[in-house]
Formats: C-alpha cells, sequence, structure tokens
C-alpha cells in the first residue's frame, strides 16, 4: 500500500501524544485508499470501517458508518474507542473519545474527538539472527497496579520490547503503564518489570480461541530482567530502547 507519508521507523514502535505528528499519518491514512480502521474494543459485532476525514482545526475525526446497525450501535455506546489502522508494512493504533451520529455530505457517519495518543509498529519482515528460547514465559501482568491478570510472554527482543497474549475481553490502550509484571522463568525465578504498552491487536490462536495481543516496553529494566533477556534472546538488552 502506497501513501504520502511513512511513519519513523523505530525497534519498540512510534507513540506519540504531539497533534501534528498524528495529522500527518491521519493523512497518510486517507490517502491510502484500501485503508481500513478497525474498533477492536471489548465487545460484538466488532466495526470496521473506512476513515472519512478531519475536521478543521483538529477538533475531530470522522468514520463511515456501517451498513449493521447493531455495529454502529455498539460503537456509540462506548465512550472511546481503539482504532487499528493499516499503513504499508506499519500497524497504526489511535484512541478516539465520545462517538456520535454525524452526517457528511450525503453520508451517514460518525465523529469523534480527536486522537490525543498514537502508537505505531512494524512487523518483522526477517527472521531473527538468534533464536529465542524458553518461550512462552507465564507473566502476571500489572501485579502492582489496579488489576492484575494473566499472560504469557512469547516473544521478547533485545530492543526491549516484550509481546503478550492474554484474555481477548481485556483491552489495553497505548501509553498504558502496567506496573509491577512478573515474568516467571523455570531457571531464573520471578522477575518484576514496569511495562509499557505500546499497541494491542485482536489475534485467533492456533486453537481457535480469540485473544488480544500487546506489544509493551520495558521501563526501567531491572538487572534481573537485563540477565534474562539475554539468555532468552542470546543478546544483551539495549539501554536505549
Amino acid at each position: 500500500m502506497k501513501s504520502g507519508a511513512r511513519v519513523p521507523p523505530s525497534d519498540t514502535g512510534l507513540l506519540t501524544k504531539s497533534p501534528a505528528e498524528i495529522m500527518r499519518v491521519l493523512v497518510a491514512l486517507l490517502r491510502a485508499r484500501g485503508g481500513r480502521n478497525v474498533d477492536h474494543t471489548v465487545g460484538i459485532p466488532s466495526f470496521v470501517s473506512r476513515l472519512l476525514g478531519t475536521a478543521p482545526g483538529m477538533q475531530s475525526l470522522v468514520v463511515r458508518r456501517r451498513a449493521d446497525p447493531a455495529a454502529d450501535s455498539a460503537l456509540l455506546a462506548r465512550p472511546r474507542c481503539v482504532f487499528v489502522c493499516s499503513l504499508a508494512s506499519w500497524q497504526v493504533e489511535f484512541v478516539a473519545a465520545d462517538p456520535r451520529p454525524f452526517r457528511q455530505g450525503t453520508q451517514e457517519a460518525i465523529r469523534l474527538r480527536y486522537p490525543e495518543l498514537m502508537s505505531g509498529h512494524q512487523r518483522r519482515a526477517e527472521n531473527r539472527t538468534s533464536p529465542v528460547r524458553d518461550l512462552p514465559l507465564r507473566c502476571l501482568v500489572d501485579a502492582g497496579g489496579v488489576m492484575s491478570f494473566d499472560a504469557h510472554v512469547v516473544d521478547i527482543s533485545p530492543a526491549g520490547v516484550a509481546v503478550l497474549i492474554y484474555h481477548a475481553g481485556i483491552t489495553l490502550e497505548p501509553g498504558t503503564v502496567l506496573r509491577g509484571c512478573i515474568i516467571e522463568h523455570p531457571a531464573l525465578g520471578p522477575v518484576s518489570v514496569d511495562m509499557e504498552v505500546r499497541y494491542s491487536e485482536p489475534v485467533r490462536l492456533k486453537d481457535g480461541r480469540r485473544a488480544q495481543r500487546a506489544g509493551c516496553r520495558f521501563v526501567d529494566p531491572p538487572a534481573a530482567l537485563k540477565k534474562l533477556v539475554r539468555r532468552v534472546t542470546g543478546q544483551a538488552l539495549s539501554e536505549d530502547g
């Protein structure tokens, strides 16, 4: 898919609150005719539509209504919506609040507040130079936060990113900091680290079950976490990830 702008490359992904940067990516999505926006917050049916435009002054954005009234109603009932879009080799995610019915010319649409936060990550195109081992690892997510839940770490990179798989009914917005996540390693024991959510997406597991997958950046990783990364990846943890 071609576009007029590119998300800047990064091992840990893009995470920005800059209105200008968010607008730059939204314009690229508008120019990419095949681009779609997928709301994957908790709820059925899912809402899949197209971005129609943004309002002057970066006050709001507009998406097309579906032909499915149930999907429209489900979206309109939510105070905040998480949208996932494809842009070239990138997956872009943003959060928009306060959806309301709207008409743009003759087009039935939904207007939302302009996104305050956007994240993006580039899918790995090549295999690792060093294979990982010991995965998956059990993880108690947000053990030091408000509400913990179980997940599995299915990938770790030396750039300082862990990929989690967890229950389909849990929504993690980009920018969320998960406190005191405890990663259980069979040889090294439990390791506690804070993680910042960079992106999330719905997935279907090999057995057919639905789940959520999130890429999370390690925040101020302790020595024990660095040891775990070296053991799993065979490489040292990047200090600037």
